[in-house]
């Protein structure tokens, strides 16, 4: 059985980008590229501070999480959403960081 992963991409606006912005290119990038990957569970943008950002997806495995990496180069999706944060261009997974999952508690269960 595979293990569950954790996928977080730290992400600082460019200057004069706006959450409004991010938020648009959020959706296009959602809708576009990450909805029908393969071992996709879920994904959450959320406010850090200031002008920093965190986009936290959950996949199936590592296998999966991996993979998205080599199509992100070549989506239209991808580069409009990418074009908005501070990245470093020899090394575009920095800031990308993946855990296994151990345990997932929800409300109501136990």
């Amino acid at each position: 059985m595979s293990e569950k992963v954790i996928e977080m991409a730290t992400i600082k606006l460019l200057p004069g980008k706006t959450e409004q912005d991010l938020l648009q290119a959020s959706e296009k990038f959602q809708q576009d590229f990450v909805n029908g990957l393969k071992g996709f569970i879920s994904r959450e943008l959320v406010h850090v501070k200031d002008n920093e950002y965190a986009d936290i997806v959950h996949w199936q495995s590592m296998e999966d999480a991996k993979a998205v990496l080599t199509q992100e180069m070549s989506s239209d999706a991808c580069m409009g959403f990418f074009s908005l944060m501070e990245m470093d261009k020899e090394n575009p997974e920095a800031g990308v960081t993946h855990f296994k999952s151990l345990a997932l508690y929800e409300a109501g269960h136990s």
